[in-house]
């Protein structure tokens, strides 16, 4: 939980870049004199935020398929993607958040894939090169970032992709087990801090936890797409309170809410408190794999604006840059425990647990 200095106050996030068989841009800019006016998409995206936006990006999200199904070698493509994104916004490789999607774990002739998690080896390679960081006790993380003007903006990533049959593989799995103890040291760690601004709480994964289309249609080799543990996560981010959900998988840019009568509500009257989810679609995939009302990769840019995230959906394709699609204005609420016993019979925001320091309480106010 120590905080990352940035030099910015914008969240870049993309998704889904399917790089390998789907990728729907050219990887290098062509040699000069071929005549073909067009432009990596590292190139797209940052042109648009340096010189048309000309917002300071404080940490690039990635919320996973950086590759076509499983394809190692197209890693090489996305680490020479990411290093040339960041270097044209003047980010380190420590400011950027990476989870892995369902193309990135690949089952097709893994041995055993329930038994040996070999089919995790190829994208765990990709990270530890690439954040020369040891990913074997697994891919959950937490990441803390003080912007200039003095706000956090914390992350807990999170691999929902954790079903390890081919046949499944479009259904998200977080497991409560993989991240409860995270979210208790983050708010162990938060409770004894006063902050003059509010933290800005994001969940990041690759799967969806709310359904994003309004009609989905049925496909007998595509299901219709949600983590199985979509409950279990709400009812977590609510009595954590993780403000924001960040998310890919369909290809289809969404923002809505979400909340659940927690299960453990007795009585009384319940006020929701809202977890924002928003799905910044896919940013690289080719124009056969988009959703037919938009044809056009997307990707986002959130901003703590005071009490407000200002959220704005970029669209694009190969050929036309970067214009505004989808712009609104979501609350940050004020992260506060709960200080006393009383809630301990009555409030449905309080958690019990081991941490690091022994048994703790703690909670948020609605």
């Amino acid at each position: 939980m120590v905080p990352t200095a940035t030099h910015g106050e914008a969240v870049l996030h993309i998704s889904d870049l399917h790089f390998g068989e789907s990728h729907g841009f050219v990887t290098e800019r062509p040699d000069p004199g071929l005549g073909v006016a067009v432009q990596p998409l590292w190139e797209i995206i940052s042109a648009r935020i340096r010189h048309s936006l000309r917002v300071q990006i404080v940490v690039l999200v990635v919320s996973g398929d950086l590759v076509s199904k499983r394809k190692g070698e197209a890693y090489a493509d996305a680490t020479n993607f990411l290093e040339k994104l960041l270097g044209a916004l003047r980010l380190d490789r420590e400011h950027c958040v990476i989870i892995p999607g369902n193309h990135d774990m690949w089952t097709v002739g893994v041995d055993h894939p329930t038994r040996t998690y070999k089919h995790e080896q190829p994208y765990k390679s990709f990270l530890e090169g690439f954040f020369k960081t040891d990913f074997r006790t697994g891919l959950e993380r937490v990441r803390r970032y003080r912007t200039p003007c003095g706000r956090d903006l914390i992350f807990l990533e999170l691999n929902s992709s954790r079903i390890r049959s081919d046949a499944l593989k479009e259904y998200g799995y977080v497991a409560k087990h993989r991240y409860e103890r995270l979210l208790a040291f983050i708010a162990d760690s938060l409770k004894h801090e006063k902050e003059a601004l509010a933290p800005v709480f994001f969940a990041v994964l690759h799967h969806h936890v709310t359904p994003v289309g309004s009609v989905e249609i049925p496909e007998e080799k595509r299901p219709v797409s949600l983590c199985l543990d979509a409950g279990e996560l709400i009812e977590e981010f609510q009595n954590f309170g993780v403000q924001f959900v960040l998310h890919g998988h369909q290809h289809v840019p969404f923002i809505g809410t979400a909340s659940r009568l927690p299960s453990g509500f007795k009585d009384g009257e319940y006020v929701p408190r809202l977890v924002y989810v928003i799905g910044s679609g896919s940013s690289g995939a080719k124009r056969e794999a988009l959703p037919r009302n938009l044809e056009a990769n997307t990707f986002g840019i959130y901003t703590p604006m005071g009490d407000k995230l200002d959220v704005t959906i970029e669209k694009y394709t190969e050929a036309a840059p970067p214009v505004p699609y989808r712009h609104v204005l979501l609350p940050i609420r004020q992260w506060i425990s709960l200080p006393s016993r009383e809630y301990l019979s009555t409030a449905p925001w309080v958690f019990f647990g081991v941490g690091l320091h022994g048994v703790y309480r703690s909670g948020f106010s609605i």
